[in-house]
């Protein structure tokens, strides 16, 4: 089954997905902006101890539920019923979490023993921080250098989107991480280029900064009417929509392993792929921040989404513990 997965095009959505993570990172940088340049607007300078504040608060709010799962990972877990894939889905587990946890705790564990890391699923949130950080110091910059914040952004993001490319390109990565039965036993894990490409805070820098930048357009631009013409309408559609759907799509004749590439059709395909997602993603936010969007507008703006949205971070942090139960009983 997972082998034909990526035969059909029709399952492109679910094989491409992996740039949907994307959203994550640029919806992160947006907020913090946008927080940070509207609490400081009467300041000229972000202090060191102003960012340090910030940074601490974020800890602060995210660290007790990841602190409490891990110690369940690391005392529990082991008492869990025993079936025949116990010891791999459960034992090295285990072990990983009473071994490297700490990491997990100062958001590190994308880097420091990665191929035992801890809570697999938390490799975001240790890149997403690794990013808060790296924001911060690129907010603090913008505001110490109002004339200059074109070119702070414009080197930010041709270094974000370059990093990756420049990887892939030297270590002559595969074009795709691609996932097989082999790949999916240890889920990645042993996977170099998942570790370099994927889950580093350094690969995701592209979809950061493209957040900081349309967090700070949205920030000056919150109270002014941009979509003036239908012209403006119908690019919205195509540039968001057409974009995010395009660069997933184009991805589907490289799953044939018989696709022929080179370093460099590699190296392009990894600085411009997600972050290309991630621009289609940041338009579309933007848009319906203009009141476009039809269908999503609607959805992001229902009540119910946003009673689920609150629920999101628990429920990212323990569905993988709920699964390894699950998968056990078998």
């Amino acid at each position: 089954m997972v082998e034909k997965l990526t035969d059909e095009f029709s399952n492109i959505l679910f094989t491409g997905g992996a740039h949907a993570v994307q959203t994550f990172f640029l919806i992160s940088a947006w907020l913090l902006t946008y927080q940070v340049l509207l609490s400081f607007e009467h300041e000229k300078n972000l202090s060191m101890k102003t960012l340090g504040w910030i940074l601490v608060n974020r800890y602060i709010r995210l660290t007790p539920p990841l602190a409490i799962l891990l110690a369940i990972q690391c005392t529990l877990l082991v008492h869990t019923p025993k079936g025949p894939y116990w010891e791999h889905i459960v034992g090295e587990e285990y072990r990983n979490c009473r071994k490297n946890a700490w990491t997990n705790l100062l958001y590190i564990n994308n880097h420091v023993n990665p191929s035992e890391m801890c809570m697999q699923q938390t490799w975001y949130m240790a890149a997403d921080t690794q990013l808060f950080v790296l924001a911060l110091l690129i907010l603090a910059a913008m505001k110490k250098y109002k004339t200059n914040i074109t070119w702070i952004l414009s080197i930010s993001l041709v270094i974000g989107v370059s990093i990756p490319g420049i990887l892939a390109f030297l270590n002559n990565y595969d074009i795709l991480i691609r996932v097989y039965p082999e790949a999916m036993y240890d889920y990645l894990l042993s996977n170099e280029a998942w570790h370099v490409l994927y889950s580093s805070g350094y690969s995701n820098i592209g979809a950061y900064v493209i957040g900081i930048i349309f967090g700070y357009l949205y920030y000056t631009y919150r109270n002014v009417n941009l979509v003036t013409t239908k012209i403006h309408v119908v690019l919205y559609f195509l540039l968001s929509y057409g974009l995010s759907l395009g660069i997933i799509s184009l991805a589907f004749p490289m799953y044939d392993l018989s696709y022929s590439y080179s370093n460099m059709e590699s190296a392009i395909y990894w600085s411009s792929g997600k972050n290309i997602f991630s621009l289609a993603i940041a338009i579309g936010m933007f848009g319906m921040s203009q009141k476009l969007g039809w269908f999503s507008l609607w959805l992001c703006r229902w009540k119910a989404v946003q009673v689920l949205g609150r629920l999101t971070y628990s429920a990212y942090l323990i569905h993988v513990f709920l699964l390894r139960l699950k998968i056990i009983c078998y």
